[in-house]
């Protein structure tokens, strides 16, 4: 009985987190080139926003259809709204019998393959695993129980940044996920650790990985050697959700809460935007 309470506890986190990953609003992408410059640049518990009615908004960054940075209102913990393959990905049966009821299901993050899907299940400090479906979501296997936050591919492979931050546990590592060949099944193998859990990570095409932390920003080159491109606390008390390259790769956008965070790759000078007024108007009256 002593254990009652810290699962009831456990399962009401753990189904309001599903909730509020349902709750995102439905408004169509927003191109980037419209949000303006927050000037004076914005500070951890800033009057101007912190009372804001989107104050505690997630913004996501995207490429747009037609190849042009964009941003999406999202929920926490939500997937990306592309791609998305045409199932649900289910996982981990965990009730045994007639029941059939799973420890995962929908993913937080996905990338197509030439055979199928890769999909990451995380549940933070409630679990974790990498899947692979096929096309039609009718075959899969568990991969690895890696943490993944985000996938990223280039003309090197396919990578993963993954890790977890809880209580006193701080981890995170950048994986490789390969086949030996087209028949055989796919792996992942640590390709570089990382100083703590990552949130975010954005590729240009020739292999250098931009991994947004908590504390900063990372460069990583094809080889797994790192640098700090920006270092401190840009997340201002809230969190980063995704990583996107201009398509000149000299600009890298961040969404975070309340904001875009957007870093000049030549300069590293970096500045807040924010949302044109028409648009938090429609956000915030739904």
């Amino acid at each position: 009985m002593k254990y009652t309470a810290p699962i009831l506890i456990a399962s009401m986190l753990l189904l309001s987190a599903m909730a509020r990953a349902e709750d995102a609003p439905s408004i169509e992408p927003s191109d980037l080139s419209l949000w303006s410059e927050v000037t004076p640049a914005p500070v951890r518990e800033d009057e101007r926003f912190s009372k804001a009615p989107w104050a505690a908004q997630q913004w996501r960054v995207l490429q747009s259809d037609d190849g042009k940075p964009s941003v999406e209102p999202t929920a926490w913990g939500s997937p990306p709204s592309k791609p998305k393959p045409s199932f649900v990905p289910k996982a981990s049966q965990w009730i045994p019998g007639a029941q059939r009821s799973y420890k995962f299901v929908g993913g937080q993050a996905y990338l197509p393959t030439d055979d199928g899907w890769l999909v990451a299940f995380n549940q933070g400090e409630f679990g974790a695993a990498l899947y692979w479906y096929g096309k039609e979501g009718k075959t899969s296997y568990k991969v690895s129980d890696h943490q993944v936050e985000a996938f990223v591919s280039n003309t090197k492979g396919i990578f993963a940044v993954e890790g977890l931050a809880h209580l006193v546990t701080n981890r995170g590592s950048i994986i490789r996920i390969s086949r030996a060949h087209k028949a055989s099944s796919w792996r992942a193998e640590t390709f570089a650790e990382l100083s703590s859990a990552p949130r975010a990570a954005a590729s240009t095409k020739d292999g250098t990985l931009y991994v947004v932390l908590s504390d900063g920003i990372l460069t990583v080159t094809p080889k797994g050697d790192m640098t700090p491109l920006i270092h401190g606390d840009l997340w201002l008390g809230g969190a980063a959700n995704s990583a996107l390259l201009s398509p000149d790769e000299s600009t890298l956008y961040v969404g975070m809460t309340q904001f875009v965070l957007e870093v000049n790759l030549r300069s590293r000078q970096h500045r807040y935007l924010q949302p044109d007024a028409a648009l938090l108007k429609k956000l915030t009256s739904q």
